[in-house]
């Protein structure tokens, strides 16, 4: 995988992709007037839309960039099962959301990051848990492992389209 830009540092200029066997991704400023989606980094398919104005987000702008970005390589390899639905919620009265599967593995993909720089674990996203609590080792470090549900995405998508 490659991450390509026009070459303006700290800015993400339209264009920019991200690119895997044959599939693009593209990388766009989150032009959104969607009060829920103002500010934010989000994705939709093979497009991550992002704004560094993320003065209210509830982590580290990387964070949430990297979790989005995870989930344009997944759309870049088309992993098996990512639009699969994980579960339902209630939004607004009288109307429910759909989590796919995918999220999963960005969750697992964002705490790959989390971890290395020292962040706590992501355990769950909105309702569903992905990983738990296994031990510790010596020093106090917690031990995560993947819940079945995530140890199933995981194998599914390394079985659809393995990662040379």
């Amino acid at each position: 995988m490659v991450l390509a830009s026009s070459g303006n540092r700290g800015k993400v200029a339209e264009g920019s992709t991200i690119t895997g066997q044959g599939s693009i991704v593209s990388i766009r400023k989150n032009e959104s007037q969607l009060e829920r989606l103002k500010n934010r980094n989000f994705h939709h398919e093979g497009d991550i839309y992002t704004d560094f104005n993320q003065k209210d987000a509830p982590k580290p702008y990387h964070l949430t960039l990297f979790h989005e970005i995870s989930h344009g390589f997944s759309f870049s390899k088309n992993f098996s099962g990512r639009k699969d639905e994980w579960f339902k919620y209630q939004k607004i009265v009288d109307t429910e959301g759909r989590v796919t599967k995918d999220e999963i593995y960005a969750v697992l993909m964002e705490n790959l990051l989390k971890f290395e720089q020292g962040y706590k674990a992501r355990t769950h996203y909105h309702t569903g848990k992905v990983i738990q609590k296994s031990g510790k080792v010596p020093g106090g470090d917690i031990i995560y492992t993947p819940t079945a549900v995530a140890k199933e995405l995981l194998d599914r998508y390394m079985n659809t389209n393995p990662i040379p």
